[in-house]
């Protein structure tokens, strides 16, 4: 794992349960880079280099630089900024970071609220997450119980939601103003991984021209694709999730990205905490192998959380009543930390 997505030191925060009008919701770690510092440093005048010796003057101006910044701060992403996002680079390694923000959104976020859904031709890549409840589907049902929301081609996502569940309104921007945040959207949040399946043509159906209400669409690919090819119409620059602003390029481990000057989120009054507006975006990427977001999932599924009728919904098959999220989380991470914990005791 490139960086540790769920703290370090076997501590973790129990406060952290994002409900939806709580500002750290849809809000996901993708890695840890440096930032800079909030409050302003009076520094000292530096004597001219005619008057200091010539090495000691380097370090002084390196070291007030330094104190400008600081190191290994997370790096995170509002999932509602954008109707999408992608990671470029080596299918593997994007993997191994959607993995990280998958199972960090699992173990934040109640199944209530967020909805994991995943879409690729390559299904061992992807096995791990029957065990997720948010991706299980709290009404339809199949031969295995819950219906898993893993599909093989956006078509057959597409043909699946028509007939399970309600349309949703055209994707907009967030609202502006001191309040913005508390807008929501429509819940729950989808979050649909597409694993580089099938072509960007074959999304247009899901994804429409800007994207859906309440849904962020997740691209994994190599590369960009080319742009649309106008049709007369009105036709998107880019495909949703491939604008250059959502784009984040993942290369040695690092994820890097660049905001356009007249991006029109930086416009936005709404702030959220979250860096996807930063100018250049740069963070060492939070990584998962497969066996450890199928042993957190696991460890998920055994929690005391999927046999509690109040917190789960696909143990009642109905609408969870009530989001508790603050107590979710605390269910998620303790069975995280045993399930570590007993993995440590057989080492």
């Amino acid at each position: 794992m490139g960086a540790e997505p769920f703290g370090g030191g076997g501590r973790v925060r129990q406060d952290l349960g994002a409900q939806p009008r709580s500002d750290k919701f849809a809000v996901v770690r993708v890695g840890v880079g440096k930032v800079a510092l909030a409050m302003q440093i009076e520094k000292p005048k530096i004597p001219d280099a005619a008057h200091i010796e010539p090495a000691t003057g380097h370090a002084l101006r390196k070291f007030l630089i330094e104190q400008e910044y600081i190191d290994e701060v997370p790096k995170t992403i509002w999932l509602r900024r954008f109707p999408g996002l992608s990671l470029i680079g080596e299918m593997d390694a994007v993997r191994a970071v959607a993995r990280a923000m998958i199972c960090q959104l699992a173990a934040f976020h109640s199944p209530a609220d967020v909805q994991i859904i995943v879409v690729s031709s390559a299904p061992s890549q992807w096995d791990w997450v029957k065990w997720l409840p948010h991706v299980q589907h709290g009404l339809a049902r199949d031969g295995c119980g819950e219906r898993r929301l893993v599909f093989s081609s956006p078509a057959k996502l597409e043909a699946f939601l028509d007939e399970a569940e309600p349309p949703r309104a055209e994707w907009s921007p967030p609202p502006s103003g001191p309040h913005g945040a508390d807008g929501g959207g429509a819940l729950p949040l989808r979050v649909i991984i597409d694993d580089h399946c099938a072509t960007a043509e074959d999304w247009a159906g899901l994804t429409g021209n800007s994207g859906y209400d309440g849904t962020c669409f997740v691209r994994l690919a190599p590369s960009v694709p080319a742009s649309p090819a106008s049709a007369g119409g009105f036709s998107p620059r880019t495909w949703v999730g491939f604008d250059s602003s959502t784009t984040y390029r993942l290369a040695a481990g690092v994820l890097r990205k660049r905001v356009a000057a007249d991006e029109p989120a930086l416009f936005n009054a709404s702030r959220r905490p979250g860096d996807e507006l930063d100018d250049a975006f740069y963070a060492t990427a939070d990584q998962m192998s497969l066996a450890q977001a199928e042993q957190f999932a696991r460890a998920l599924a055994m929690s005391p959380a999927m046999t509690s009728p109040e917190l789960s919904p696909t143990r009642t098959c109905k609408a969870m009543p009530s989001r508790n999220s603050t107590t979710w989380v605390r269910l998620a991470v303790s069975a995280w930390m045993s399930n570590a914990a007993r993995q440590a005791r057989k080492a």
